[in-house]
């Protein structure tokens, strides 16, 4: 019985993936197929929490759910949004942010690196 919601969700999101692939295949938009990526990879992680709900954790198991669902599912779909809204003023403020974030990291690591730290 707990494997039956997790089961429905890896069910729901495989065939939204599906839809998404076909609205891709008929209108070309790139935020469609990355979407569609995102949906497959929501469906891998509840696909991998009902089978852990039935038949308990393996490592390979909470590695994949881990990847697919915690990592990957989240950055896929906010990639998406991205490039739906690229083209927006909203679009525009999201990719000068992006910018001036990785530019604020580069600069923080070059003024605070110590010698011998890190790889």
């Amino acid at each position: 019985m707990q494997a039956l919601l997790p089961t429905l969700t890896a069910f729901l999101a495989l065939v939204m993936a599906i839809a998404l692939l076909d609205q891709w295949r008929d209108r070309r938009q790139a935020f469609q197929l990355v979407w569609a990526i995102g949906m497959g990879f929501f469906g891998i992680a509840s696909g991998c929490e009902a089978i852990a709900a039935a038949a308990g954790w393996s490592e390979l198991l909470y590695r994949t759910w881990y990847l697919t669902g915690a990592v990957l599912t989240a950055g896929w779909l906010g990639l998406g949004t991205a490039l739906l809204l690229a083209k927006t003023r909203f679009g525009y403020a999201v990719a000068i942010s992006i910018f001036l974030a990785g530019l604020f990291t580069m600069l923080t690591y070059a003024k605070y690196h110590y010698e011998g730290s890190g790889s």
